[in-house]
């Protein structure tokens, strides 16, 4: 009697408590099997075309950064906000559009995305950069990329996810004039608006790329995931230069429009 209570216990909580991306169990959400990807969407919906070219995408951010991603990723189309409350309380948040789990293997597209009329591919590609990036990390050292390293952590998903939905590279150079450029990326984590960070960062993690060629800015990328606390003394070792002093020469670039975006 007290195992078939636990077992109808365990039932309920994977129907109805937190709904673990993993679960084979997932009311009121239909299923797209990838090979790369699993896919999951509410029952009532249309899902969009984008999330058809998870595998795709995968594959493309596994080379733009020259890692391997070993395991599924889980991508939750999320039906409503009480519904995100209830599958990821911890990243419960109605100014987010997409979230990843540090993990690797989970990525949640939140209701605003519908509801602003958002471009699905913009999101999904920024998460699954995060999840490629996260897969050839520690979950404690992705945690600690994301709370402290935004220039990092969100500019290297942006220069793969290719947003165009916040700040404009127009609005980066005029904001530029006013010289916070490298206070927004040395003290990225205290950035408010993310419609400059996202392009600040996106176009320092471009300019890095540009000044000190692909191979050696994406040994510094695979160093700097595995161990973001050093993120300085890596910086300097594999750029041949301090992160300030790089950022510096960074808003100088853009001020004399030496620098200009791919």
């Amino acid at each position: 009697m007290v195992l078939a209570a636990t077992v109808v216990a365990a039932i309920s909580a994977l129907a109805y408590g937190p709904l673990i991306p993993w679960s084979p169990i997932h009311p009121g959400y239909r299923e797209l099997t990838l090979s790369r990807a699993r896919v999951l969407y509410p029952a009532n919906s249309t899902l969009p075309g984008a999330y058809r070219n998870a595998d795709t995408w995968i594959r493309e951010a596994e080379r733009f950064y020259g890692v391997a991603a070993n395991k599924r990723v889980n991508i939750i189309l999320v039906r409503s906000w009480s519904d995100l409350r209830r599958f990821a309380p911890w990243t419960y948040n109605e100014l987010l559009g997409g979230a990843s789990l540090v993990t690797g293997d989970a990525i949640y597209i939140t209701p605003r995305v519908n509801a602003l009329r958002l471009d699905h591919t913009e999101f999904l590609r920024h998460e699954i950069a995060h999840s490629v990036l996260a897969q050839n990390a520690s979950a404690l050292s992705t945690y600690w990329a994301v709370q402290h390293l935004s220039w990092f952590s969100d500019g290297l998903a942006v220069w793969f996810g290719g947003y165009r939905t916040f700040g404009t590279q127009a609005d980066f150079f005029n904001r530029a004039e006013t010289g916070a450029i490298a206070s927004d990326i040395v003290q990225s984590h205290l950035v408010p608006d993310l419609r400059h960070g996202y392009v600040t960062w996106r176009n320092f993690i471009d300019y890095l790329d540009q000044a000190h060629g692909h191979a050696r800015f994406l040994a510094f990328v695979h160093a700097a995931n595995r161990e973001p606390k050093n993120v300085e003394s890596l910086f300097q070792s594999h750029l041949g230069r301090t992160l300030r002093q790089a950022s510096t020469a960074f808003e100088a670039a853009v001020l004399n429009r030496s620098f200009t975006p791919r």
